[in-house]
């Protein structure tokens, strides 16, 4: 996340608690949050103010970030199997392992 991105994550945090943002607070932000997916950020801001009316903070962002980059895959995707394994229940058997599926 850049100088500018940051300063929309911001603005969108503004839209919702409506803090001031100066650029003393872009360039906080940004210090904390440089490594931070913009696309990832805004949806932790989104995902922030659907659950709770406190302030956002940097380590907010952080935190809803982390958790979901940590989320497993949608069981749905396990049901999706490469050409060639449907009809071979070795080959499926294998492939729900991959995902991590013991049955």
């Amino acid at each position: 996340m850049n100088l500018a991105e940051t300063a929309e994550l911001l603005a969108l945090a503004a839209a919702y608690d409506g803090r001031t943002v100066t650029a003393t607070d872009v360039h906080a932000w940004h210090a904390l949050l440089q490594g931070t997916d913009p696309g990832q950020g805004k949806a932790a801001v989104g995902a922030h103010y659907s659950r709770h009316t406190w302030r956002l903070m940097p380590a907010h962002v952080l935190q809803l970030v982390a958790e979901a980059r940590s989320v497993p895959p949608l069981l749905s995707d396990a049901w999706e199997y490469p050409p060639g394994v449907v009809g071979d229940p070795a080959a499926e058997k294998a492939h729900r392992a991959t995902r991590g599926l013991s049955w």
